[in-house]
């Protein structure tokens, strides 16, 4: 069976996306760009004591217990951003500091601050795949279908990290956001498979995605997976009744992005599937 054979590959390899598509150069002859789904780049507010701007958030990155107590009991604001707009709960959610997060929350810390990136500190838990402070933002009832100023939701950034046990406690129950689509219109799944993190992309497929959603380009998440070369990632989705001939709006499938990014062992798979 084809599907079997796909698995076979895909776990005797290690595919790479070529690096010109990583970056989101490549251009095919036509002359259009094959807009890579790169994950967003947090460094921009790095968050590591030289860059700090106050002593809260100095003492939470160096996860010194004693001096946050302390400073919370001297009447620090524990809500004062700093020139990016982190709030001390983001720098928390960043070192996945149970005990420091729980502090702050304790004191007044606002669950659902957003930085200048728009990224709430369950956007910062997840990215530095801290389940524990993930799961104690999510009891303590913030909101987990916040977006960002790309308008990604801490499921979006699930499956650019590849973190499928926050995926699964978010999915936990009802997430209204599950289909939501970021600046590009891409969902979750779209990201997921590109970047070839299956069980996150499984996980998705279960709660009910809606796998021929489009991006603004007309693309679904198959090509998207064309991109990123994943091989399990086509078994994955065509068991799940994707539609590998589907065009995007410039009546392009599968096979021409595989081409186009150079995935041989992916494009020699979907034409099998085809035959």
């Amino acid at each position: 069976m084809a599907i079997n054979r796909l698995r076979a590959i895909a776990a005797g390899r290690v595919l790479r996306r070529p690096n010109t598509v990583d970056r989101g150069v490549n251009t095919d002859s036509g002359g259009g760009l094959i807009q890579s789904l790169i994950r967003p780049r947090f460094s921009r507010t790095k968050m590591t004591v030289s860059s700090v701007e106050n002593d809260l958030g100095v003492a939470i990155l160096m996860k010194n217990e004693a001096m946050v107590k302390s400073m919370i009991y001297d009447g620090v604001d524990v809500n004062r951003s700093d020139s990016v707009g982190s709030s001390p709960l983001h720098y928390a959610a960043f070192t996945g500091d149970i005990t420091l997060t729980l502090m702050l929350l304790e004191t007044g810390a606002n669950l659902n601050a957003q930085d200048s990136l728009g990224l709430t500190p369950l956007h910062r838990a997840v990215a530095a795949m801290h389940y524990d402070v993930a799961e104690l933002l999510i009891d303590r009832g913030c909101d987990p279908g916040i977006q960002c100023k790309s308008l990604q939701t801490p499921l979006h950034i699930c499956a650019i990290h590849n973190v499928p046990s926050i995926a699964e406690l978010l999915l936990r129950k009802h997430y209204p956001m599950l289909d939501s689509a970021d600046s590009r219109g891409c969902t979750a799944l779209h990201h997921a498979a590109y970047h070839g993190h299956v069980e996150v992309a499984e996980h998705l497929l279960k709660a009910g995605i809606n796998m021929a959603a489009n991006d603004k380009l007309g693309r679904t998440a198959v090509h998207s997976m064309a991109c990123g070369g994943s091989v399990e990632m086509l078994a994955v989705l065509r068991e799940a009744g994707a539609k590998i001939t589907v065009q995007d709006f410039r009546g392009r499938t599968a096979a021409h992005y595989a081409a186009m990014a150079s995935q041989t062992e992916l494009l020699s798979g979907l034409i099998e599937l085809r035959s």
